[in-house]
C-alpha cells in the first residue's frame, strides 16, 4: 500500500513506512522503447527459430545477430546494432516472456541513446515474430510509426 504526501512516495515496509523515490522512465528520461505481443508462446521454440533481422538503406544499417536464451528459458538476448549517419549504437535487444505473450524491449542493463534506428531495430524484430507466429497480435507498444 503506497501512501502520498505533496513531496513524497511512501511505501508500507515491513517496519513501517518508508520514502519511495519516484523511478525514472529510462536512464535518459522519455519512455523505453517496447512492442508488447500477446498470445500463447513457447520462448524455446521462439529461440529456435528467430533469425537475424538486417536491414541497409540510406540512412545506414540495422542488424540483429547473435541470439542467448537464460537457462530458464524465459529471457532471450539479441546482439545489435544500429549505423546511423556515421554514429554506431551497439545494444542488446530483450525478448522477455509474460503471463499474457512477450516483450520486445532494450535490455535495461544497457543505457542506450533511443535512436530511430535503435527503435527500428525493435520493431522489426517484432514483426519478424508476427509472421513465424501468427497467433501473435500486437498489444501495447510506443513503437506505431516503424510498423
Amino acid at each position: 500500500m503506497a501512501i502520498q504526501d505533496n513531496k513524497h512516495d511512501w511505501a508500507k515496509g515491513p517496519r513501517g513506512n518508508i520514502y519511495r523515490p519516484p523511478r525514472p522512465l529510462g536512464r535518459r528520461g522519455g519512455t523505453v522503447p517496447h512492442v508488447v505481443l500477446v498470445g500463447t508462446v513457447d520462448m524455446e521454440e521462439v529461440f529456435r527459430r528467430l533469425r537475424p533481422v538486417f536491414v541497409k538503406s540510406e540512412r545506414g544499417i540495422l542488424k540483429a545477430t547473435d541470439s542467448y536464451i537464460d537457462r530458464a528459458g524465459r529471457n532471450i538476448l539479441l546482439d545489435a546494432l544500429s549505423i546511423e549517419g556515421g554514429e554506431q549504437t551497439r545494444f542488446l535487444v530483450m525478448l522477455s516472456q509474460r503471463e499474457d505473450g512477450l516483450t520486445v524491449r532494450l535490455w535495461p542493463g544497457l543505457d542506450v541513446p533511443k535512436t530511430d534506428g535503435v527503435k527500428r531495430v525493435l520493431a522489426e524484430t517484432a514483426k519478424q515474430l508476427l509472421e513465424t507466429f501468427p497467433d501473435l497480435d500486437v498489444g501495447e507498444t510506443n513503437l506505431q510509426r516503424f510498423f
